[in-house]
């Protein structure tokens, strides 16, 4: 997983939050800070958790696209909607509070802290579908 964050997730969240920031520099105002995070949550965060979940589904044992593609069909809209429920806080907190440049180091923590919660989730459910049960709460 550390490999995994150096390599992979870091500069992705880097690249990607950087040309988010370029796309928006200069822009001010309650509606540009609004369609900045509109912007992130449709294109950002689904661009990571795709991401994120292939890595996962792959260190969990997939081996082969069939296997990766079912995972993402089980996991993708939990992890997504744990995302776009709290990424809209931590967009506005970092709008607010956090100088731009700092920025990255911020989400990457926040990114960390919410895939271990999405990887319990993912974990969870792949372990409730095994044993043939469904928990209509993971849904």
């Amino acid at each position: 997983m550390g490999l995994y964050g150096f390599f992979v997730s870091a500069p992705l969240s880097h690249y990607l939050v950087g040309a988010l920031q370029a796309a928006f520099k200069g822009k001010k105002g309650i509606q540009w800070k609004l369609a900045q995070i509109l912007t992130s949550l449709l294109t950002v965060t689904p661009i990571t958790s795709t991401v994120f979940l292939v890595f996962m589904s792959i260190f969990a044992g997939a081996r082969d696209v069939k296997s990766v593609i079912a995972s993402l069909k089980v996991s993708l809209l939990p992890v997504l909607r744990s995302s776009w429920v709290a990424s809209p806080i931590v967009l506005a907190i970092a709008q607010a509070f956090i100088p731009e440049h700092a920025w990255v180091p911020f989400f990457s923590l926040f990114s960390f802290l919410l895939g271990t919660y999405n990887n319990y989730i993912v974990k969870k459910k792949r372990r409730l579908l095994r044993e043939g049960k469904k928990d209509d709460k993971l849904q």
